[in-house]
């Protein structure tokens, strides 16, 4: 009897270690399987994707407001994707003084955003894409210069960018073009359409917007936001 009571101790003992050394095993699995997951995200966040920036325009033409004023303006759509697995922080900052064209600094325009309560729900390619820049111009409201917005993963932002003339009109089309700094740098020939695809990695990219007139004549690139990883 005493034989058997110490053999089924030393069973129970064996059993004990045995279930230690499973949970303990089961602890170091889970351990390397969440390191290489944390590995592998930080790895994916230094090259995870990227950006894609359709510009589109322009729309407009010439405007004579109810108190007799002429003026010119074109309008351009700016789509922003986020092809990244995570939030991406978008900034525009545009001058709220007039800017000045190249080589004639004399002749100047003002660059903005068209506020939400004037652009449309949706994607159009009709007259100003569908934003009401002559309501706009007639109701007083402020124009925007600066937006800090984020885009998730898979999702887009559009954006209307105004350019009004402020000095004498002149003769040519307007162009313009959203890129990042360095990089498709096709300027004062800005197409009127252009699709590029930017990587994006842990530093934040530079924005710039290219305007020219009557190209190659008049032009300027205007250092406008940022696009980082939130």
């Amino acid at each position: 009897m005493r034989f058997f009571i110490q053999y089924i101790f030393a069973v129970l003992i064996i059993t004990s270690c045995i279930q230690t050394q499973d949970k303990g095993s089961v602890a170091q699995k889970q351990s390397d399987i969440n390191s290489s997951t944390s590995i592998h995200f930080k790895e994916n966040v230094g090259n995870f994707g990227g950006i894609t920036i359709l510009n589109t325009g322009p729309r407009g033409g010439f405007y004579q407001s109810s108190n007799r004023e002429n003026f010119r303006y074109t309008v351009f759509r700016v789509e922003i994707f986020n092809d990244t697995i995570i939030p991406i922080k978008l900034d525009i900052k545009f001058p709220k003084s007039p800017i000045g064209l190249l080589p004639d600094s004399t002749i100047v325009f003002e660059a903005f955003l068209v506020p939400d309560k004037f652009i449309p729900d949706s994607i159009q390619d009709d007259f100003n894409f569908g934003a009401r820049l002559e309501d706009l111009f007639e109701s007083g409201h402020k124009y925007q210069f600066d937006l800090s917005t984020s885009i998730q993963p898979e999702n887009q932002r559009t954006l209307y960018v105004g350019i009004l003339l402020k000095s004498k009109i002149i003769d040519g089309t307007t162009r313009a073009k959203l890129f990042v700094e360095g990089q498709d740098q096709d300027a004062p020939f800005f197409k009127v359409s252009s699709r590029n695809r930017y990587k994006l990695n842990k530093n934040p990219i530079n924005l710039v917007y290219g305007i020219s007139v009557a190209a190659p004549k008049y032009h300027t690139l205007i250092s406008c936001g940022q696009i980082k990883i939130e």
